[in-house]
């Protein structure tokens, strides 16, 4: 909030509490955790009128069971939080263009069908999903002879596994997919945006060129070189980088009834963007 302190100065925290509520919730949960009392008092449902879902476990080999509680769960709450919001106007998903694995070449952007793998010749099912995750957390634990961290392991093994199956190449793509599925599949009644960014590594200005937010994915090996641990890494020079600024903004804007951009129908919109 660099930009905005600079602006408001000594006004800044008034800017802000008028602007913003912060609300600590759990995507693992209905209704994020949030008691109704809460909800209530706060008249979130029947205020709000735009859901970004940005949450989500980004571990390439996370445990399944973790997995499949945020990526595929997470969105199964949302959707099921944002069926109660009368005055909820688009919802937008923060998914990823890995859902679409190692193809090479021209992949076109459509959602993913109910049960639709990478594999030819496989049929995902969800609840089996996490009936399997589910059955073998329960076997470890009633092992008394299983340490939590042979549990961990067996738990990522079995991510890894199940994605390899239906041709993903890792547990965090594999359930972002299903979590893309699960949002088609209880269709909300409001326009359903499904944002697919690639890498997302610094900021361009604010708070200075380069900002990185943590360290994920690429960002150790930026990192690693900036340091000079790593004296050198592999790149094309000839790659095409997309510079994305505001698209979750700009799609919101896009799907909202009446912003001139775009006349929503009955049925829901359903769009993927890369």
């Amino acid at each position: 909030f660099g930009l905005l302190r600079e602006k408001h100065g000594d006004g800044f925290q008034s800017f802000i509490g008028v602007k913003i509520v912060p609300l600590a919730g759990d995507v693992m949960r209905e209704d994020f955790g949030v008691d109704s009392e809460t909800l209530r008092e706060l008249r979130v449902t029947q205020e709000l009128d735009v859901i970004v879902n940005g949450a989500a476990t980004t571990n390439f080999y996370e445990r399944y069971d973790v997995a499949l509680d945020v990526n595929v769960m997470g969105v199964k709450h949302m959707c099921n939080f944002a069926k109660k919001c009368p005055n909820l106007k688009v919802l937008l998903h923060v998914s990823t263009a890995y859902v679409a694995g190692e193809k090479q070449g021209l992949v076109q952007e459509r959602p993913f069908k109910n049960g639709e793998t990478l594999l030819e010749g496989t049929h995902l099912d969800i609840d089996t999903e996490l009936r399997l995750a589910k059955d073998l957390k329960k076997q470890l634990e009633a092992d008394v002879d299983s340490s939590p961290k042979a549990e961990r392991k067996a738990m990522k093994d079995l991510g890894l596994t199940r994605a390899r199956h239906f041709g993903w190449p890792n547990t965090y793509v594999f359930t972002k997919s299903m979590g893309e599925m699960v949002l088609g599949q209880l269709q909300c009644d409001v326009p359903v945006v499904i944002v697919r960014p690639s890498i997302i590594t610094s900021v361009q200005n604010d708070p200075l060129p380069g900002w990185i937010e943590g360290t994920r994915t690429i960002d150790t090996i930026v990192i690693g070189y900036a340091k000079q641990n790593l004296a050198y890494f592999l790149a094309d020079l000839n790659l095409t980088m997309d510079v994305v600024s505001n698209v979750v903004l700009c799609m919101q804007l896009r799907y909202i009834p009446g912003n001139g951009w775009l006349s929503v129908q009955s049925s829901p919109v359903q769009e993927s963007v890369q």
